[in-house]
């Protein structure tokens, strides 16, 4: 655990993949909202540390956050990323905090980390258009 400016960063991994994620976590002691990022590159770069000054920055504007990282192409074809990222999700879910709500988390991503983010927790197959 690192203190620095007022925030605490804490890095944790899951061992299920190379990705893991890192919470970052406001010292408010009160559970503050909770932002999960997905980070971008194509689906085959890009890697949640590029993320770590976004991810101390919304620590210091009172939110936790979750930089999150997932298994990339070509060595990981799809649904291994969704997967990645329903098991951080899962993981939180299980987690407690004093400091953290991860009763609603809020998901956003950035490039190819977008669509990441908009299905996670459904279906690991491409959605599908809607009838008629």
């Amino acid at each position: 655990m690192n203190m620095k400016s007022g925030f605490v960063v804490l890095f944790l991994s899951l061992k299920l993949f190379a990705g893991g994620f890192d919470l970052y976590e406001t010292p408010s002691g009160k559970a503050a909202r909770t932002l999960v990022f997905v980070h971008g590159g194509a689906w085959i770069g890009g890697d949640k540390l590029q993320y770590k000054p976004l991810g101390q920055r919304i620590s210091e504007r009172g939110f936790c956050a979750v930089i999150a990282g997932y298994s990339l192409a070509p060595k990981h074809r799809h649904p291994r990323p969704v997967l990645d990222l329903n098991n951080i999700l899962k993981e939180l879910s299980r987690k407690k905090s004093m400091n953290c709500d991860f009763g609603k988390l809020y998901l956003v991503g950035h490039s190819a980390g977008a669509p990441r983010a908009r299905r996670p927790c459904g279906s690991a197959s491409p959605a599908q258009p809607p009838p008629g």
